[in-house]
């Protein structure tokens, strides 16, 4: 009996040591490729195909400039893998817009930005609220639209670019009584 347990014991490590090592190779298909990593398709002379259809699933970690594009022309980059590099470059966002707080917000309703100019910098940032009937009432004496107020707590889908940029993650779970 306790031989059994003992071999179930191991037997459920090694499941979980598998998922988990399957669960990191997943994401690591999914991130953004690297430089170095392109470097090494080229250097593997894997077909470019394959290359260019990562670089479209996954984009890019690094900017696509011509000094980046005559480096991978030298280490043997084809025209259509080059293309590609430079479409998901040019499709990557500006670095360095950080994630919208609700600080941000609520000081940019003060100071009466026209609510356009604050939709379009909530579309950059991956921020979702979840808003108390405070924050809500606070907003709206700043003068939130109904429309804004929507996109502040709706989910927006962003690129695996735009995913890099999170740095920071906060999950708070409310459980006072309403």
């Amino acid at each position: 009996m306790r031989t059994n347990r003992s071999w179930l014991a191991v037997v459920a490590i090694f499941s979980l040591v598998a998922v988990s090592g399957l669960a990191r190779h997943l994401a690591a298909a999914d991130a953004p490729l690297k430089e170095a990593g392109l470097q090494a398709l080229l250097e593997l002379e894997i077909d470019d195909d394959v290359i260019i259809a990562r670089i479209k699933k996954a984009g890019l970690s690094f900017a696509a400039d011509e000094a980046e594009l005559q480096r991978l022309a030298e280490a043997g980059a084809s025209p259509a893998v080059l293309d590609a590099v430079r479409q998901a470059g040019a499709t990557k966002p500006a670095s360095g817009v950080a994630a919208i707080t609700y600080a941000d917000v609520l000081k940019l309703l003060q100071l009466e930005i026209p609510e356009e100019q604050i939709l379009k910098r909530l579309a950059k940032s991956p921020t979702v609220f979840t808003l108390s009937a405070e924050r809500i009432a606070e907003l709206k004496e700043a003068g939130v639209s109904e429309k804004l107020l929507t996109a502040l707590q709706t989910a927006r889908e962003i690129s695996p670019q735009a995913a890099e940029l999170i740095t920071n993650f906060a999950l708070v779970l409310d459980c006072s009584e309403a």
